[in-house]
């Protein structure tokens, strides 16, 4: 036989088989569709825990050649209960894979699931049930017989395209949200014991714990091998590479079901790598903050997971991590002082992902900075009682700081020297003050020393024209034991201005048991400039507050000891208005004098000459003259009609409300005295004020409180309620009458309020 005939004999058997292949490709869903249809159908209804719909649905070759596909169109499957209302998933097309040697048997196995432009929703609720348990336990399935169970799962590969997962476990709580998810994994899954191939690509991933972020925006592309034990519910990952944006990370560890929960234990190691690179994948976004700012030197992250997590049982895995940072450097481009010889050695520890019990212990801190440097070791461990150690010293010239990190919102500069010990317990208890009353107080903080001087200080908000300026100060504070009451401070050589407004001084305090203070306090400003320093929102305030105060001496008050002072504030031309209200309290002038000059209450003399102020038209006036607190000697002249409901709005706070109108005309002077020896001869005490309508209402309460009318009439040494009517929910209380002793009940602690006929 020629060679011309062998040739064409064998060209027509191939193009003969190709072609009879080529009609089983086209034939072969011509003629089993309905076939198909039925087994699909019948095998979802009997291994399917959830509601299931499609529009519409087609047979091919052609979609994932060589399989052949059933191929399911906009498909939504919706979760088992609780959740059936929630979607599990939606997508463009669900494709699943047969193999077609089953084709011709009663029995068809789906090998491969294609999912395309699907939309992942996994929820999970705070006691760990799950909408992703669709698929039915074998027990749970109707026995069949095998001519009638429609069809098997032998998968050998899964395939996501174009497609999104959101994870939501409020029982850790854990969020997380991929964004341009692509996944190919591959093994017979048909095995008890298999390999998974896996490969996935995220473009945009985010990590969310107790709802706060975390990981934002990261790239994530991962190969992974995964042997997975479907007896045991047992995953190890062996061989497994990440790269989160450009940070290449290695990921080995377990993860295995159990009745109620989990068993883990994963391991994240980032090896060394350079800093930039390992910034790249921080779950703290410093992109805008550092916008120019290079990073040098190498570092290596490393996280560990590990323990059980059942969350009906309130059992969570330990959470540890490692940082380490050698010869590292922070530059930012139009800077010339870069900082040098960066090293941060640090580790955290979180068992059972209690925060309460988070230890974080920084072994190593240390920079330098052109002629400054930092060596700092601090170690904390609790939040609620916790445990601290810290050594800092430091001098640091903070505008190069400043220059060498690029921070943009704002401008600092000025010298700062620092040297700081502190070691103990923070604690807190509550005690009883009286038969129902109880109260907060700190049983222990860190014994600790502290020394530090700040000179030629600069500070300036970059969206605002003006700064704060010529700040410096020295500080000194210590206290030798866990006794806040121990605390020395020496606040020395203040000084703080911007824009012509300043306060300068010094202060002083000394240990508690006889606790000695030495201040003195110089203060002008003018309060329409503060918004051109500091950022005040929803506030408008104008008005120039001159403030002088001395003071020196003991404070002692169970010895009747207090210091010598002196102080003078005054406010000329005061405006407040807030968001909360459209007019404002103006026309504020006050000059408020206080002095004493003999370390007791018999000295001290307070004179308020006048306080006054315009609100909603209604003009206030106070005028006061206070001597002798041991036998007060006093002249007040009050008068003013306030819409307290009103002038509350200005300065509103949530969960509170108050309403109503106080007009008052009082004009009190005397002695304490003459009105507790019963010389009313020599008072002259008398005047009213008037209520209206007065409202209190809280959250606390479910009904206000109200004083729908009454009267506070003053004369001599009593004070007379007329018709004062008191009202809460179905509850109304009507008083009448006078009582006496009123100015000693006021300032003399204990003293009582006599009932007056």
């Amino acid at each position: 036989m020629s060679i011309e005939r062998i040739i064409g004999k064998t060209l027509k058997r191939f193009f003969i088989t190709v072609g009879f292949l080529l009609l089983l490709l086209i034939a072969i869903p011509l003629l089993f569709p309905q076939a198909i249809n039925r087994k699909i159908n019948q095998w979802a209804n009997d291994n399917i825990n959830g509601k299931i719909s499609f529009t519409g649905t087609r047979l091919s070759f052609f979609k994932h050649f060589p399989s052949l596909t059933l191929v399911l169109d906009n498909v939504t499957l919706n979760g088992p209960a609780p959740f059936e209302k929630d979607t599990l998933i939606i997508a463009k097309s669900i494709g699943l894979g047969i193999d077609l040697s089953s084709v011709f048997k009663s029995q068809l196995t789906i090998n491969k699931i294609f999912l395309y432009k699907a939309a992942i929703n996994i929820q999970v609720d705070s006691a760990g049930a799950a909408n992703y348990s669709v698929y039915k336990k074998k027990s749970q399935s109707t026995t069949t017989s095998a001519d009638s169970s429609g069809a098997s799962l032998g998968i050998k590969k899964i395939l996501i395209e174009e497609s999104s997962l959101v994870y939501n476990d409020q029982s850790i709580p854990m969020t997380i949200n991929a964004r341009g998810l692509n996944y190919t994994g591959s093994g017979d899954l048909s095995k008890d014991v298999f390999d998974l191939n896996t490969h996935a690509e995220i473009k945009s991933f985010d990590f969310y714990f107790n709802k706060q972020p975390y990981i934002l925006s990261k790239k994530i592309n991962a190969d992974l091998i995964t042997e997975i034990n479907t007896k045991s519910l047992a995953f190890i990952f062996r061989k497994n590479t990440l790269m989160i944006n450009q940070l290449p990370v290695e990921f080995s560890g377990r993860f295995g079901f159990l009745k109620d929960g989990y068993d883990m234990d994963f391991n994240i190691d980032s090896h060394e790598n350079d800093i930039d690179v390992i910034l790249s994948a921080l779950p703290i976004s410093t992109e805008k903050l550092f916008e120019t700012t290079e990073f040098d030197g190498v570092g290596n992250i490393q996280v560990k997971l590990a323990g059980k997590y059942i969350a009906k049982d309130s059992i969570m895995p330990d959470l540890s991590m490692n940082l380490k940072v050698r010869n590292g450097g922070i530059n930012n481009s139009k800077s010339p002082y870069p900082i040098k010889n960066l090293h941060i050695d640090m580790s955290a520890k979180m068992p059972h992902l209690n925060a309460d019990s988070i230890s974080v212990n920084i072994d190593t801190l240390h920079f330098n900075l052109a002629d400054g440097f930092c060596n700092a070791v601090i170690r904390a461990k609790g939040l609620t009682v916790p445990d601290i150690y810290a050594r800092v010293n430091a001098e640091i010239d903070l505008e190069k700081w400043h220059k060498a990190l690029g921070i943009k919102p704002f401008t600092f500069k000025g010298w700062l020297s620092l040297n700081f010990l502190a070691e103990g317990k923070y604690a807190k208890d509550i005690v009883r003050k009286g038969l129902r009353k109880f109260d907060t107080v700190i049983t222990s903080i860190p014994k600790f020393d502290l020394k530090a001087s700040f000179k030629d200080g600069y500070f300036k908000y970059a969206k605002l024209p003006g700064a704060i300026d010529n700040i410096s100060f020295n500080l000194h504070a210590d206290c030798p034991d866990n006794n806040y009451k121990h605390i020395n401070l020496d606040l020395d050589k203040v000084n703080i201005s911007a824009l012509g407004n300043y306060i300068k001084g010094y202060f002083k305090l000394g240990n508690a048991n006889d606790f000695p203070i030495d201040a003195t306090i110089l203060a002008k400003i003018h309060l329409d400039d503060l918004k051109h320093f500091y950022p005040i929102d929803s506030l408008d305030l104008k008005g120039d507050l001159d403030a002088d105060i001395t003071a020196k001496g003991n404070y002692q008050p169970d010895l009747k000891k207090y210091p010598i002072i002196t102080a003078m504030i005054n406010m000329q031309n005061g405006y407040v208005k807030t968001k909360y209200y459209p007019d404002p309290v103006q026309d504020i002038q006050f000059s408020v004098n206080i002095t004493d000059s003999t370390e007791s209450l018999k000295g001290l003399n307070v004179h308020i000459k006048p306080l006054t102020f315009n609100f909603d038209g209604e003009p206030v006036y106070l005028k006061a003259r206070l001597k002798d607190f041991t036998n007060l000697d006093y002249k007040i002249k009050l008068k003013g009609k306030l819409d307290v409901g009103k002038i509350y709005h200005v300065f509103a706070h949530k969960g509170y409300n108050v309403t109503g109108i106080i007009d008052a005309d009082v004009s009190l002077k005397g002695r304490q005295s003459d009105a507790t020896s019963g010389n009313y001869d020599n008072l002259d005490n008398k005047g009213s004020i008037a209520v209206e309508n007065l409202s209190f209402t809280t959250d606390i309460y479910p009904s206000p409180f109200l004083i729908t009318r009454g009267v506070f009439r003053f004369d001599q040494e009593k004070i007379w309620l007329d018709t004062f009517a008191f009202r809460y929910a179905n509850s109304t209380i009507i008083l009448n009458g006078a009582a006496s002793n009123v100015v000693d009940y006021i300032i003399k602690p204990g003293s009582v309020l006599k009932r007056r006929i």
